[in-house]
């Protein structure tokens, strides 16, 4: 005769909260996944940003934008100096990203260049995969040089990080420092890239350098793609 284990009230009791622990924990766990990995673009009429309002799909509600991304390319940033600062760091990366094939350069064309934009800006915005230039740039720190509502300027200071076989065998890294100056200007309600040119340092340790920037500003929204 096989034996019944018989369920008290409080065993039943403590088996159902354990239930609703976990459910509870699964369904925090997938909002928050959905928030900080879109993957999803929102429709083609949501613009502007949408500071505190939870992320759905692509949309991002970063403090000074992006607002949302398209096939790896973000948009829609705020008419101050915060965004102006968030959109030119997103800059530096976004063609780093298209370098590396995780961004649309149809995309990036068409969003991020400035109808002022000189010739080197345009190409560096519609790059292709397969760039010779595979390293990967880091944003460290940034600063708005100068703003208007209509047009700003703003030099990140990047480290490029790469690595290639050694000479005997092993990989070699290295790390190469620069200043990224950007000029944006606000067209259709975002920000725009009209200019994009780097400088070489200056390198930590520079005793007789430039001060390169202040530090990343609150709220500077980075992203960064596997």
């Amino acid at each position: 005769m096989s034996n019944l284990v018989q369920h008290t009230p409080a065993r039943r009791s403590r088996t159902g909260l354990w239930i609703g622990v976990a459910v509870a924990t699964l369904v925090t766990g997938a909002a928050l996944g959905r928030w900080v990995f879109p993957t999803e673009s929102p429709a083609a009429g949501d613009t502007g940003p949408v500071p505190g309002t939870a992320p759905a799909g692509g949309i991002v509600a970063a403090p000074h934008g992006p607002v949302k991304f398209s096939q790896g390319v973000p948009s829609g940033y705020t008419r101050d100096r915060a965004g102006a600062a968030t959109a030119g760091v997103n800059a530096v990366q976004l063609v780093n990203n298209l370098a590396h094939g995780q961004a649309s350069p149809e995309i990036a064309s068409t969003t991020w260049t400035a109808s002022t934009a000189d010739d080197g800006t345009r190409r560096a915005l519609s790059t292709r995969p397969g760039s010779a230039d595979q390293t990967s740039k880091i944003p460290a720190t940034t600063r708005v040089t100068t703003f208007t509502d209509a047009a700003a300027t703003v030099e990140v200071w990047v480290v490029a990080v790469g690595s290639g076989d050694a000479i005997g065998g092993g990989t070699n890294t290295a790390a190469r420092w620069s200043t990224h100056t950007i000029q944006l200007t606000w067209e259709t309600g975002d920000w725009k890239v009209a200019g994009l040119r780097a400088n070489s340092g200056p390198q930590p340790g520079d005793t007789n350098a430039t001060p390169a920037t202040a530090p990343l500003t609150n709220g500077l929204y980075t992203y960064y793609i596997n």
